[in-house]
């Protein structure tokens, strides 16, 4: 819930963050941090899909109206 709570909302920023934690899963060596590491990248990749797609959506829309 955190992760929800705190992600950037900038798509560059939320790209970085999660390039990081995907670099970190893999040097994790304990099963449990492995599991939370993963669904936190998971939330992260969701919260990229809505950005991403609310930017394509905001700019088709500016597009449509000039």
């Amino acid at each position: 819930m955190k992760t929800l709570q705190n992600a950037p909302r900038d798509l560059k920023k939320l790209e970085r963050l999660l390039k990081t934690k995907e670099r970190e899963c893999l040097n994790v060596k304990h099963t449990l941090d492995i599991e939370s590491l993963v669904a936190e990248i998971e939330v992260l990749r969701v919260i990229r899909y809505l950005v991403n797609r609310n930017y394509r959506h905001m700019h088709a829309r500016n597009y449509y109206s000039e």
